[in-house]
């Protein structure tokens, strides 16, 4: 569900056509700790403003895992999943809050876990990382929650 409320938030999930790939991976911690089953949204800067091509704009996503690793994934231009982020600088957004989706009705959804995480890492993100074009296994987060 956070993924999708920051493709929605972003303008969209699908890539304009021409987006360069790259893979990004990286560990989620929170004061030393990681954080697991953590949803991690890139959202390509450049078209965050709506200007991409019918409002689509690049965004990639993962989940972390128990060690709080996670590696991102995307829908390209055909709307197939691709392995990595778009090239470029991204707006980050970090959510742990878990939602029963058998609701179907995101309000009428029940709470499983709610976000441990400040909002300064997701509804409010100051959040922000370049994938280089060679792509990352070092996109690490380390998190506080002061």
């Amino acid at each position: 569900m956070a993924a999708a409320a920051v493709a929605l938030a972003c303008g969209g999930g699908c890539n304009p056509g021409g987006t360069r790939y790259a893979p990004v991976s990286g560990v989620v911690t929170i004061d030393g700790r990681p954080v697991e089953s953590a949803s991690v949204s890139f959202c390509l800067e450049a078209f965050a403003d709506g200007s991409a091509p019918r409002g689509r704009v690049p965004v990639a996503s993962g989940t972390t895992d128990a060690a709080g690793a996670f590696a991102l994934r995307s829908l390209d231009a055909d709307a197939e999943l691709v392995d990595g982020a778009a090239v470029g600088r991204h707006r980050v957004a970090i959510y742990t809050e878990l939602i029963d989706e058998a609701a179907g009705d995101y309000a009428a959804a029940k709470v499983l876990r709610k976000e441990i995480l400040p909002a300064k890492y997701n509804l409010q993100s100051e959040l922000a990382v370049t994938v280089p074009p060679e792509g990352t296994d070092q996109c690490n987060f380390e998190l506080t929650t002061d």
